[in-house]
């Protein structure tokens, strides 16, 4: 029998899960955090593994399923976490385990007048001539990134959409976003709700990642350009 281990933290992560699931496929998903866990839906064929892990430990992690030619890693993490698909990519081939990559449709449906940065910083330092209100929807992760790249009057007119848990809050405290700037939600979110945000808090400029269908970037887009 075959040992199918998803690495998750997507929702074609958890689809995945699902779907060997409902054929009753043994599986193991491993995620970030007990936030990642509440999102997977509890059976009786799906294991759950919490907790964030480098080269080595999913290197041992793996080898702990037994023989590697019946040892699947298929990744399904984010398409921006690219030092996790890095390290899970050298642990399967250390292992000789077989890899599999979960991919993301990418729709190019960006409106006229936007633009494209190669990084967090760059962006940063662009967003910090600017005027207005300004809606961050990059995550937590790039909230200290952006925070350090930008003047304290920037940060202060800035609104953070983070995921609603302990450490994204704490993140976002540390970085020194006040907390009636912080916009704690799951998503990903439809047009409508995207543009009750921006009229809300009056935003004048959104920034985001290019996070696929899946990750509601069309919906993003749609509600800027409304």
């Amino acid at each position: 029998m075959k040992s199918i281990v998803i690495f998750s933290g997507t929702t074609e992560g958890r689809i995945l899960s699902e779907l060997l699931s409902k054929d009753e496929i043994r599986h193991i998903v491993c995620v970030a955090s007990e936030y990642g866990k509440d999102m997977m839906e509890e059976n009786p064929y799906a294991t759950i593994h919490v907790g964030r892990m480098d080269e080595a430990e999913i290197t041992v992690f793996l080898a702990d399923q037994g023989n590697p030619d019946d040892t699947i890693a298929i990744d399904a993490t984010h398409p921006y976490a690219t030092e996790v698909t890095a390290n899970i990519k050298k642990a399967a081939e250390t292992l000789n385990v077989k890899y599999m990559r979960v991919g993301r449709y990418s729709d190019d449906g960006t409106p006229s007048g936007d633009f494209h940065y190669s990084d967090i910083a760059e962006c940063a330092n662009s967003i910090d001539k600017t005027e207005g209100n300004i809606l961050l929807t990059t995550g937590s992760k790039e909230l200290v990134g952006y925070c350090e790249g930008v003047s304290e009057s920037t940060r202060k007119r800035t609104y953070v959409r983070v995921l609603p848990t302990a450490e994204s809050l704490r993140i976002c405290g540390e970085a020194g976003i006040d907390q009636d700037h912080i916009i704690a939600m799951h998503g990903p979110f439809g047009r409508e709700l995207n543009e009750a945000i921006i009229r809300q808090y009056n935003i004048r400029h959104l920034i985001t990642k290019d996070s696929g269908a899946a990750g509601g970037f069309k919906e993003k887009t749609e509600a800027a350009s409304a």
